[in-house]
């Protein structure tokens, strides 16, 4: 959306939801156990809600090469698009205030009925 908002559906936007307003969960690798090191930097960067463009260049990344890495990370955890795959890693723990590069938070959410 222009003002920077994000429409979800019911039932994502009752996920992001309760995660918001859940207590922070332990974070363990489990299946994410099969990624690279870099794979896991991108999917921090994922879950703290960065786009393509800027997951590039903070990594110093051509846009192609961070577009390849999260196809690489969509198909070994078999999250079926980038919305379930920024769930799995909230869920996990990634994305987390104090882990990694931060973000700027700035979210509007939308509910779609």
């Amino acid at each position: 959306m222009a003002g920077g908002g994000a429409i979800f559906s019911p039932g994502i936007a009752q996920k992001v939801l309760g995660y918001l307003s859940a207590p922070p969960p332990d974070v363990s690798g489990g299946i994410f156990d099969e990624l690279t090191s870099r794979e896991r930097e991108i999917l921090e960067l994922i879950a703290q809600g960065k786009t393509n463009a800027e997951i590039a260049t903070f990594l110093n990344l051509s846009p192609k090469t961070a577009s390849n890495y999260i196809s690489n990370v969509l198909l070994k955890v078999h999250a079926t698009d980038r919305a379930t795959l920024m769930l799995m890693a909230l869920e996990a723990g990634l994305g987390q205030t104090g882990r990694g590069p931060q973000p700027t938070p700035v979210f509007v959410l939308y509910l779609v009925c």
